[in-house]
């Protein structure tokens, strides 16, 4: 893919990009890695960030060296003091008037406080309300091309704010309009960029983080006990239906599976959990990406699930989760609990770093989970395709190229990391 934005200043030098984002550059989370590693691949000096953010993450983003303007994002989160229709038209309408009147007087803002001479592009990562609302308003004041970044569906942006039918619809629409009129789009994984460049007709990239520390911290098996059957969870809880039909399939065999004691190992900031029978989860609250590494590592199988509701198809279907990124390095067979139209059910047929199991029946779920656990050589088939799989794609150098393709940069000096954009025509 290229993309002819090429411009100079009067003084000859290349003209930036605006960044339009509601996510900070750092080590807060997923968003906030990723959009750090990306800008690290751009430079600072090709770059004029605006974050947009909440009044809670306003402090981390003035501090923070990336972030050239900060505005306070509100009136995101849904607003429904009633149930039915009225509630949604009440919540909708209120979504219009607050956070709509908001988003227009930042783009204003930014337009007017911008260095107008000084870009040539916007870059728009549409992962907030109020920035999928601002993108279009910021190109048109600014006459300016734009190039868009999807990291989850807007559906799965008004689920996250508890949106009314009527504001998904709504944002569906603007983001719609946003990906249409963009240049191209950054996206989470395959069967987004297939989607969005079949759907809207443009070039897009696949943006994720690579494997973390992928050429340091790729394991080797560690020594097992054979008297139990461990089991590795890391990150957020972003498929509870997963994980509960998960925890009551090994209910019904009493966590045992062929003599051993099933234990379920849990890394993550936040943990909630309710039992009514006894069972056997070890928690270690939030680690580091190499302590969480070292131990996913000292697991049997790993477990990553993806929400099987229909109410969350978008984000099973469309986005890739993140958390795969920790779980390689540690070389372990995966069990993918995942619905049959889940982003990571193509991955598989790509890179056989586990098992899929397609359902949230307990007989089904036992039938996999047995299977993987008396499979001997998918330990070692499993270390081999996750070793494959960070050196072909899930690195930060296909990062680095995926990003400054998709924002026309082409690099004239490896060593020096030095860029240039793609000439007019590339």
């Amino acid at each position: 893919m290229t993309t002819s934005i090429t411009s100079r200043s009067a003084s000859g030098t290349t003209r930036k990009i605006l960044v339009l984002t509601g996510t900070t550059p750092g080590t807060g989370g997923v968003g906030n890695l990723l959009m750090r590693d990306c800008c690290e691949a751009i430079g600072r000096e090709n770059l004029h960030y605006c974050a947009v953010v909440t009044e809670r993450e306003k402090s981390e983003a003035t501090n923070c060296e990336w972030v050239d303007q900060c505005l306070v994002r509100k009136y995101e989160t849904g607003y429904r003091p009633l149930s039915g229709t009225v509630g949604n038209v009440i919540s909708h309408t209120a979504f219009r008037l607050m956070c709509g009147r908001l988003a227009r007087s930042a783009a204003r803002t930014i337009a007017q406080h911008v260095p107008r001479r000084e870009l040539r592009l916007i870059w728009a990562v549409l992962d907030s309300p109020a920035t999928i609302l601002m993108a279009r308003q910021i190109s048109n004041r600014l006459k300016l091309p734009m190039i868009s970044f999807v990291m989850d569906a807007s559906e799965q942006v008004s689920q996250m704010y508890y949106h009314d039918s009527l504001t998904t619809r709504f944002l569906r629409r603007e983001s719609d309009a946003i990906l249409r009129s963009s240049l191209a789009c950054g996206v989470a994984g395959e069967t987004m960029k297939e989607r969005y460049e079949s759907l809207y007709g443009i070039p897009c990239e696949i943006l994720r983080q690579g494997a973390v520390n992928a050429e340091d911290e790729l394991r080797s098996p560690a020594v097992k006990d054979p008297a139990r059957l461990l089991i590795g969870f890391a990150g957020t809880i972003t498929a509870p239906d997963a994980l509960a039909a998960f925890r009551k399939a090994l209910d019904t065999v009493g966590w045992r599976l062929n003599g051993r004691s099933v234990v379920l190992r849990l890394v993550g900031s936040r943990c909630e959990m309710r039992a009514s029978v006894p069972q056997h989860v070890e928690y270690f609250g939030w680690r580091s990406r190499t302590e969480t590494a070292a131990l996913l590592a000292e697991c049997d199988l790993l477990y990553l699930p993806q929400p099987f509701s229909e109410l969350h198809r978008p984000f099973a279907e469309l986005s890739f989760p993140n958390k795969l990124m920790s779980y390689l390095p540690s070389c372990q067979p995966i069990f993918f609990h995942v619905p049959r139209h889940a982003s990571l059910v193509s991955f598989l047929k790509s890179y056989a770093v586990g098992t899929a199991c397609l359902t949230l029946d307990s007989a089904g779920i036992i039938q996999v989970l047995d299977a993987m656990a008396q499979n001997p050589d998918l330990a070692s088939k499993a270390a081999t395709e996750s070793r494959r799989a960070i050196a072909e794609e899930l690195n930060a150098s296909t990062l680095t190229r995926n990003v400054r393709q998709l924002l026309g940069f082409e690099v004239t000096d490896v060593e020096k990391g030095i860029l240039q954009p793609l000439a007019a025509g590339r």
